[in-house]
C-alpha cells in the first residue's frame, strides 16, 4: 500500500511541477511584453521630450535700428 501511495504522490509532485513550468512560461512572455512596451514608451518619452526642446528654444531676431527724425 506504501508503494502506492507514493507513486501517487510522486505523480502529483510531476503535475505539480508540470504546472510551475507553464505558469513560469506565461510569466516570462509577460515579462518580454511588458518590457518591450515600457522600452518603447521611453523611447517615444524620449523623442517627444527632445522635440519640445528643439521647439522651445526661441530665436531673437536682429532688431533694426530706429531712425530718427
Amino acid at each position: 500500500m506504501t508503494h502506492v501511495r507514493e507513486q501517487d504522490s510522486h505523480q502529483a509532485l510531476k503535475k505539480k511541477y508540470s504546472d510551475l513550468l507553464k505558469h513560469t512560461r506565461v510569466l516570462e512572455d509577460r515579462l518580454q511584453l511588458y518590457s518591450t512596451a515600457v522600452n518603447l514608451l521611453s523611447l517615444e518619452l524620449q523623442a517627444v521630450t527632445e522635440g519640445a526642446k528643439a521647439a522651445a528654444k526661441v530665436r531673437v531676431a536682429p532688431r533694426r535700428p530706429k531712425q530718427l527724425p
